[in-house]
């Protein structure tokens, strides 16, 4: 799957926020997150995906835009996230006007795999 950007952002959201992800693109926790993370690549296209992870949006992105993704990154996580692993952490949140990117960082800090040889992995995939 090509890493687009995004055309029509609404649209993309909408899409993403169906729960009809395969079994294999949930996130259980530490033994799947370096695949989610790519799958989020290949769903959201690079525009989304780089706003996700470093929290600074496209420069074609308006403030709406970006207010549109931010408040619809809950369900889009909470739809490709297993409740029941993945629920303790944002339990552990008591801010509920936490950015997309801070959700990733948790999630990316909690989850990621620290092991240099899968690191090497995913870049050379």
């Amino acid at each position: 799957m090509a890493h687009s950007a995004i055309k029509d952002l609404t649209t993309q959201i909408a899409t993403l926020s169906r729960p009809t992800r395969s079994p294999s693109c949930v996130l259980s926790g530490s033994t799947n997150f370096d695949a989610w993370n790519r799958h989020l690549l290949d769903v959201l296209g690079e525009q989304a995906y780089t706003f996700l992870t470093t929290g600074t949006p496209p420069l074609e992105w308006t403030s709406v835009d970006i207010e549109l993704w931010d408040d619809n990154w809950l369900r889009i996580v909470t739809t490709s996230v297993d409740p029941a692993t993945v629920s303790p952490l944002f339990l552990e949140i008591n801010d509920h006007d936490i950015s997309t990117h801070r959700y990733w960082m948790l999630l990316n800090t909690r989850y990621a795999s620290r092991d240099v040889r899968a690191s090497v992995q995913l870049v050379l995939d």
